[in-house]
């Protein structure tokens, strides 16, 4: 039931959020006219985006590690990894309202 609910999760509601944020925030920032204007907050945002990207897909990898009864880490590790996106997005919204190198 539980790799179920996980593959539903996956496929149904966090990757089709990550494509569509993709989308959604280069169509801002191009019709804001930000990237031809680079300003540093927005570059440094980008690279936060793709780094949360980044972990984005290394989850998948553990999911399908689990799915495939493969895991090899502990729950110790998936507590902390656990935090990670927080601390991310916590930095992209620093980014966006504060505008910090503008």
């Amino acid at each position: 039931l539980f790799r179920t609910m996980e593959r539903r999760l996956l496929g149904a509601i966090m990757n089709p959020a990550a494509i569509v944020s993709w989308v959604f925030g280069l169509a801002s920032a191009w019709s804001g006219g930000w990237l031809a204007a680079s300003p540093m907050w927005l570059w440094l945002k980008i690279g936060l985006v793709v780094l949360l990207s980044g972990f984005h897909i290394f989850l998948m990898s553990c999911q399908r590690q689990f799915a495939g009864g493969n895991n090899r880490r502990g729950q110790r590790f998936y507590r902390i990894i656990n935090e990670v996106p927080t601390a991310i997005l916590i930095g992209i919204v620093i980014l966006v309202v504060a505008r910090p190198f503008s």
